[in-house]
Protein backbone atom coordinates (compact mmCIF):
# COMPACT_ATOMS: atom_id res chain seq x y z
CA UNK A 1 0.00 0.00 0.00
CA UNK A 2 2.73 2.57 0.74
CA UNK A 3 4.60 1.67 -2.63
CA UNK A 4 1.55 2.39 -3.93
CA UNK A 5 0.91 5.65 -2.22
CA UNK A 6 4.43 6.88 -3.40
CA UNK A 7 3.99 6.16 -6.80
CA UNK A 8 0.46 8.16 -6.66
CA UNK A 9 2.41 11.25 -5.26
CA UNK A 10 5.09 10.87 -7.69
CA UNK A 11 2.36 11.21 -11.00
CA UNK A 12 0.77 13.69 -8.91
CA UNK A 13 3.57 15.69 -8.34
CA UNK A 14 4.83 15.40 -11.40
CA UNK A 15 0.81 16.44 -13.17
CA UNK A 16 1.27 19.47 -11.17
CA UNK A 17 4.83 20.07 -12.16
CA UNK A 18 3.98 20.25 -15.76
CA UNK A 19 0.80 22.21 -15.34
CA UNK A 20 2.50 24.84 -13.34
CA UNK A 21 5.36 24.61 -16.49
CA UNK A 22 3.06 25.30 -19.19
CA UNK A 23 1.28 27.94 -16.95
CA UNK A 24 4.59 29.80 -16.52
CA UNK A 25 5.08 29.29 -20.19
CA UNK A 26 1.69 30.84 -21.35
CA UNK A 27 2.21 33.90 -19.64
CA UNK A 28 6.15 34.11 -20.04
CA UNK A 29 4.95 34.33 -23.77
CA UNK A 30 1.93 36.44 -23.46
CA UNK A 31 4.73 39.13 -21.45
CA UNK A 32 6.89 38.82 -24.36
CA UNK A 33 4.15 39.61 -26.63
CA UNK A 34 2.79 42.32 -24.39
CA UNK A 35 6.13 44.05 -23.92
CA UNK A 36 6.49 43.79 -27.96
CA UNK A 37 3.58 45.22 -28.75
CA UNK A 38 4.10 48.08 -26.45
CA UNK A 39 7.99 48.74 -27.55
CA UNK A 40 6.59 48.95 -31.51
CA UNK A 41 3.76 51.55 -29.76
CA UNK A 42 7.07 52.89 -28.50
CA UNK A 43 8.67 53.05 -31.72
CA UNK A 44 11.23 50.57 -30.23
CA UNK A 45 12.41 47.54 -31.74
CA UNK A 46 11.30 44.14 -29.64
CA UNK A 47 15.05 43.70 -29.20
CA UNK A 48 14.91 46.30 -26.69
CA UNK A 49 13.26 43.92 -24.62
CA UNK A 50 16.57 41.71 -23.49
CA UNK A 51 17.74 45.45 -22.28
CA UNK A 52 16.29 45.73 -19.33
CA UNK A 53 16.17 42.02 -17.89
CA UNK A 54 19.96 41.35 -19.09
CA UNK A 55 21.10 44.36 -17.55
CA UNK A 56 19.35 43.86 -14.45
CA UNK A 57 20.08 40.03 -14.74
CA UNK A 58 24.19 40.91 -15.34
CA UNK A 59 24.34 43.47 -12.11
CA UNK A 60 23.15 40.74 -9.76
CA UNK A 61 25.29 38.26 -11.15
CA UNK A 62 28.17 40.89 -10.25
CA UNK A 63 26.59 40.72 -6.85
CA UNK A 64 26.55 37.37 -6.75
CA UNK A 65 29.74 35.97 -7.63
CA UNK A 66 31.71 38.73 -6.38
CA UNK A 67 29.52 39.68 -3.67
CA UNK A 68 31.82 38.77 -0.54
CA UNK A 69 35.08 39.88 -2.39
CA UNK A 70 33.35 43.51 -3.43
CA UNK A 71 34.33 47.05 -1.97
CA UNK A 72 30.99 48.06 0.03
CA UNK A 73 30.76 51.58 -2.05
CA UNK A 74 31.26 48.97 -5.25
CA UNK A 75 28.44 46.49 -3.78
CA UNK A 76 25.95 49.49 -3.05
CA UNK A 77 26.65 51.29 -6.90
CA UNK A 78 26.10 47.89 -8.26
CA UNK A 79 23.11 47.58 -6.52
CA UNK A 80 21.67 51.47 -7.28
CA UNK A 81 22.53 50.98 -11.28
CA UNK A 82 20.28 47.93 -10.62
CA UNK A 83 17.75 49.54 -9.04
CA UNK A 84 17.68 52.31 -11.84
CA UNK A 85 17.55 50.09 -14.81
CA UNK A 86 14.54 48.39 -12.99
CA UNK A 87 13.01 52.04 -12.93
CA UNK A 88 13.73 52.85 -15.99
CA UNK A 89 12.28 49.77 -17.66
CA UNK A 90 9.16 50.85 -15.67
CA UNK A 91 8.67 54.49 -16.73
CA UNK A 92 9.82 53.02 -20.37
CA UNK A 93 7.39 50.38 -20.57
CA UNK A 94 4.41 51.80 -18.26
CA UNK A 95 3.91 55.48 -17.48
CA UNK A 96 5.55 56.85 -21.03
CA UNK A 97 2.84 57.64 -23.52
CA UNK A 98 3.70 55.83 -27.13
CA UNK A 99 4.49 57.95 -30.64
CA UNK A 100 1.49 60.21 -31.66
CA UNK A 101 0.43 59.23 -35.41
CA UNK A 102 1.88 56.54 -37.55
CA UNK A 103 5.51 54.87 -37.09
CA UNK A 104 6.71 52.02 -39.09
CA UNK A 105 5.07 49.42 -36.92
CA UNK A 106 1.70 50.31 -37.83
CA UNK A 107 -0.76 53.12 -37.19
CA UNK A 108 -1.67 54.47 -33.61
CA UNK A 109 -3.94 52.49 -31.64
CA UNK A 110 -4.97 55.91 -29.89
CA UNK A 111 -5.51 57.90 -33.09
CA UNK A 112 -9.46 57.27 -32.62
CA UNK A 113 -9.92 57.92 -28.90
CA UNK A 114 -7.69 61.07 -29.20
CA UNK A 115 -9.47 62.81 -32.24
CA UNK A 116 -12.56 65.01 -32.23
CA UNK A 117 -15.53 62.33 -32.22
CA UNK A 118 -18.01 65.02 -34.19
CA UNK A 119 -15.71 64.83 -36.83
CA UNK A 120 -15.49 62.58 -39.99
CA UNK A 121 -12.47 62.52 -42.58
CA UNK A 122 -11.44 65.79 -41.32
CA UNK A 123 -14.92 67.53 -41.81
CA UNK A 124 -17.02 68.38 -39.01
CA UNK A 125 -20.01 66.47 -38.87
CA UNK A 126 -23.90 68.08 -39.87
Amino acid sequence: MDGLAAALNRVAGATVALVVGLVFLLVFYSALAVTTKRLHDRNRRGWWILMFPLGFVVLISVIGTFGEDLDPIFYYGVLVTALIVAIAAVIELGLTRGTPGPNRYGPDPLAKMRSDPRQTNGKPAT
